[in-house]
C-alpha cells in the first residue's frame, strides 16, 4: 500500500506529477488498453476513418482543457473527486465520454458524437475563456508554434528527407500537436517562468539544457515514429496508433497553453 500510495496515489492528490514508476506503468497499460480498444471497435465494425478522427478531436481538447482547469482548483466544489480530472483518471473519462458517443453513434444516431464532442468542447472552451488572466502566453505559444511548424515545413520540403510525400492531413496535425505541446513547455518554463514540467523526461531535459531544445527534440521523435507507421503498416492498428500519438501531444499541448493562459503554474 505504501508503494502504491508513494508512486501512485500521492502524486495525483498532491499534483506532484509523474515519476519514473507510474510513467513505465501507465505506457505499459496505454498498450494494452490500445490492443483491447482495437479490438472492441473492429468486432462493433467501426470504420477508422477521418470522419471518426474528426469526431473524436474534440474529447481530446475536452481532456486538455478540463485538466487546465482543475490547476486552478475549479472542481475543488467536488472535494477528493477532483482528483478525477488528472492523470490518470482525466484518460479514462475522456475515453468513456468518447465510447458512450461511439455507441450512441453506431446504434441510435449516426452524427450524436460528432455534436457531443463539438457541445462538450465549446463549454469547456468557454469555462477557460472566463478564467483567463494571461493572455499573453496565449499569443507567445501559438507565435512560438507557428513559427515552428513553418519552419520544419521548408526544412522538410526542400531536403531529401523524404517525408513531406507521406504527410496526409493526419500526419500534419500530429505534427502540429507536438509542436504546440513543446512550444507550451518551452515558453511556460523558459519564458515566462514560474513552470515546471511534470513529466519525467520533459522535466530531466529542461534541468540539463535549454528548453528550447526540447522542440527540436520531439519533433525528430515524432518524425519518426510517423515515418516507421507510414512505412511498415497501413491497417486500422495503425489509424488507432497515430491517434494514439496525437493524444499524447494535443492532449498535454492543450493543457499546458491553457495552463499558462489561465495564470496557473502547473503542467
Amino acid at each position: 500500500m505504501k508503494f502504491l500510495e508513494d508512486y501512485f496515489i500521492r502524486p495525483v492528490l498532491d499534483h506532484t506529477g509523474y515519476n519514473l514508476v507510474n510513467t513505465i506503468v501507465y505506457a505499459a497499460v496505454l498498450v494494452i488498453v490500445l490492443f483491447a480498444v482495437y479490438k472492441i471497435l473492429v468486432k462493433m465494425n467501426i470504420k477508422f476513418d477521418t470522419s471518426l478522427w474528426l469526431d473524436l478531436l474534440p474529447f481530446v481538447f475536452l481532456g486538455g482543457a478540463l485538466r487546465a482547469l482543475q490547476d486552478i482548483n475549479f472542481f475543488g466544489f467536488l472535494g477528493v473527486y477532483h482528483a478525477l480530472f488528472v492523470t490518470p483518471m482525466i484518460y479514462i473519462i475522456i475515453f468513456l465520454l468518447a465510447f458512450a458517443g461511439i455507441m450512441v453513434s453506431k446504434y441510435i444516431w449516426k452524427n450524436f458524437i460528432r455534436y457531443f464532442g463539438i457541445g462538450l468542447a465549446i463549454t469547456a472552451a468557454m469555462l477557460v475563456l472566463v478564467n483567463a488572466r494571461n493572455p499573453m502566453a496565449l499569443v507567445l505559444i501559438i507565435s512560438v508554434a507557428a513559427i515552428s511548424y513553418a519552419a520544419l515545413h521548408f526544412v522538410l520540403k526542400y531536403s531529401k528527407v523524404g517525408i513531406m510525400g507521406k504527410w496526409s492531413s493526419c500526419n500534419s496535425q500530429i505534427i502540429s500537436a507536438h509542436l504546440l505541446d513543446a512550444s507550451a513547455a518551452f515558453v511556460a518554463v523558459s519564458v515566462l517562468g514560474g513552470y515546471k514540467e511534470s513529466s519525467v523526461f520533459t522535466s530531466f531535459l529542461f534541468s540539463q539544457i535549454g528548453g528550447w531544445i526540447f522542440i527540436p527534440v520531439k519533433i525528430a521523435v515524432v518524425l519518426l515514429a510517423l515515418y516507421f507507421l507510414d512505412k511498415d503498416n497501413k491497417d486500422d492498428m495503425a489509424w488507432l496508433l497515430k491517434f494514439a500519438v496525437l493524444v499524447l501531444g494535443l492532449g498535454p499541448g492543450i493543457h499546458d497553453t491553457f495552463s499558462a493562459f489561465i495564470g496557473s503554474n502547473i503542467m
